[in-house]
């Protein structure tokens, strides 16, 4: 008779549990596995912290880790190190450079020494806020600290201007790693490739493959992913293709991010039909699609108003045990409404608009209350950023509805804050991603409130908030159905030149 034996959790596989949760973008559930174990008796402990805090620090949640911090402060933990890479970490997706160095300096007087992984991130950091040439400032700190500048530091300010988009600043670093005796590793030289890749620049990659061979080094799929990417990037879907049967041939199996990077390399240059076929050939080869490929492919269905296509692809997903989530299920909206006004039925896209105000399952979108330095809070946000011409006006449309019930019910903390609505990435968004979203935010909102053009981001869309107010006011005194209806005459129908396949989602 085998006896049954009942096994404690601990803090380690608490940790786990919630560093998988984390990973899954699972907040409220890594949330509720640490209350639990603190129901039970057990107090903060610094494994568990670190766990949680790396959770928030994926989702950018820096507010969340600094209370953390504090609250272990005030139980006499010692200084949990992991805790501080997480705040780092989740103040660069802010793309706040400020608070980074503030950590910096926060966790000296907090008695922690900043590590190698420390600086990494906020080197990082300054990557994703796309200024890199400023985290060269970091390696005179750590040297003057004695810490060591092996592969990994070089690694991070690689990967920190290829997120910028500067790869011949990337391949200058690698030469100045080379220089100083350093020998190059194959995540080093994946690093290059990445950042060449997002140029576009297929030959700069042919050649750092070449070197590598000459290294005794053997490309992998990441370095031959970057390759697919390249060409994607520079519009050659043949070429693309090519390398994905070149791959083949050594012997090495292209992953989900080859096919993806190809499916929409196809979607972008129009052939939705080839994009299709790609998603065939994926699963005839045994490679899993993620969430990533479906919607990409649904996106390109979306801009040609194939619903029936966008609700196969819906259940598909199911079937692959993919979460068909609330981004899923807009670009089914997206292409019912284009269906719609391509068919000459307004009535009938903003019926489908109304109703999807009311379904909070489908159309949540809630303004996102952020500051530069973590304290002050100085504007509202909202991201419409990889939203299509219809799914954008009504975030835009739902977002303003949340402010205004703010608005009426006095529940607005923050009189200092400005509207600020994100429509791309950075400079030069409109021309890269066509514009559709920001004319369409434009002509939404200029006929309610006056609006400013960010000069040194064209990504960026404000509304003071004296103007934003005034609005509201008069809206309270009309008391006007807050309903798509209502504000029929601020939608943007998409015109012609933005029409079928040259959208990109």
């Amino acid at each position: 008779m085998v006896k049954k034996v009942a096994i404690q959790p601990n803090a380690s596989s608490v940790a786990l549990v919630i560093r998988a949760f984390g990973q899954l973008h699972k907040l409220a559930e890594a949330e509720a596995i640490l209350k639990e174990w603190q129901a039970k008796g057990n107090p903060l402990d610094p494994v568990t912290m670190g766990a949680l805090c790396g959770a928030y620090g994926l989702a950018g949640k820096a507010e969340a880790i600094e209370d953390l911090i504090e609250e272990a402060k005030a139980a006499y933990l010692p200084p949990v190190v992991s805790a501080y890479t997480s705040l780092i970490k989740a103040w660069g997706r802010r793309k706040s450079l400020v608070n980074v160095r503030r950590i910096l300096v926060d966790m000296v007087e907090d008695g922690v020494q900043p590590n190698q992984l420390h600086f990494c991130a906020a080197i990082a950091a300054h990557g994703q806020s796309r200024r890199p040439a400023e985290s060269e400032y970091l390696l005179t700190q750590m040297r003057e600290m004695g810490i060591p500048l092996d592969g990994l530091t070089y690694g991070a300010l690689i990967s920190a201007y290829a997120a910028a988009k500067q790869p011949r600043k990337a391949a200058a670093v690698m030469q100045d790693f080379v220089d100083s005796g350093g020998k190059p590793s194959l995540v080093l030289c994946n690093q290059l490739t990445n950042a060449w890749s997002k140029t576009g620049a297929a030959g700069e990659i042919r050649a750092v493959m070449a070197s590598m061979r000459l290294m005794g080094m053997r490309p992998d799929v990441y370095t031959w992913s970057s390759l697919v990417h390249a060409h994607a990037v520079a519009r050659q879907t043949g070429r693309a293709a090519e390398v994905m049967r070149e791959m083949a041939s050594l012997g090495i199996s292209p992953g989900v991010v080859c096919f993806t990077t190809l499916l929409n390399a196809y979607g972008t240059a129009g052939d939705v039909a080839a994009a299709q076929q790609v998603l065939t050939d994926m699963i005839a080869a045994g490679v899993k699609p993620n969430s990533i490929t479906y919607t990409s492919l649904m996106g390109y269905y979306s801009q040609l108003g194939d619903v029936a296509k966008i609700q196969a692809l819906q259940q598909d997903m199911a079937k692959q045990g993919l979460e068909v989530d609330v981004v899923t299920q807009l670009f089914a909206v997206e292409a019912a409404m284009e269906a719609w006004d391509k068919a000459g039925r307004p009535a009938a896209a903003l019926d489908r608009a109304d109703q999807l105000l009311q379904e909070s399952s489908v159309m949540q979108v809630y303004p996102i209350f952020r500051s530069d330095d973590g304290r002050d809070w100085r504007s509202v946000y909202i991201d419409l950023h990889g939203y299509g011409h219809w799914s954008c006006q009504l975030a835009l449309l739902a977002g303003l509805r949340n402010l205004y019930h703010k608005f009426l019910r006095s529940d607005w903390r923050w009189p200092n804050s400005d509207l600020v609505i994100a429509v791309g990435k950075g400079n030069g968004s409109a021309q890269r991603h066509q514009g559709f979203v920001r004319d369409a935010v434009l002509h939404f909102l200029q006929h309610l409130v006056p609006v400013k053009l960010a000069t040194h981001n064209d990504g960026l869309v404000s509304v003071r908030r004296q103007d934003m107010f005034k609005f509201f006011d008069m809206l309270s005194r009309k008391t006007p159905k807050f309903d798509a209806a209502s504000f029929r005459d601020c939608f943007k129908v998409r015109p012609a030149e933005f029409s079928g396949m040259r959208n990109i989602m």
